[in-house]
């Protein structure tokens, strides 16, 4: 499992991904690296689950203004989940 300096080294690289957020592309991006990488950091309920939350409701949303909520609002459940 990885550590919690693992994970904040993953948020970092979650926010140069994500950037300013005004592009599609930057969520996107953010949003891969969350599906791709992130559930394999976690060694809390609440980090998988931060990680699970934001993968699902991205899948699932029906805009862009939506999956930009949603990683958006993903990034604070993460940061949280790190504490």
């Amino acid at each position: 499992m990885a550590s919690k300096d693992d994970r904040a080294d993953f948020l970092a690289r979650f926010g140069e991904a994500l950037g300013d957020a005004t592009a599609s592309e930057q969520v996107t991006a953010a949003y891969e690296l969350v599906k791709n990488e992130g559930r394999t950091l976690g060694r809390s309920a609440n980090w998988q689950g931060a990680c699970d939350w934001l993968t699902a409701n991205y899948e699932e949303a029906p805009d862009d203004a939506r999956r930009h909520w949603v990683v958006l609002e993903g990034s604070t459940l993460l940061t949280y989940a790190n504490t």
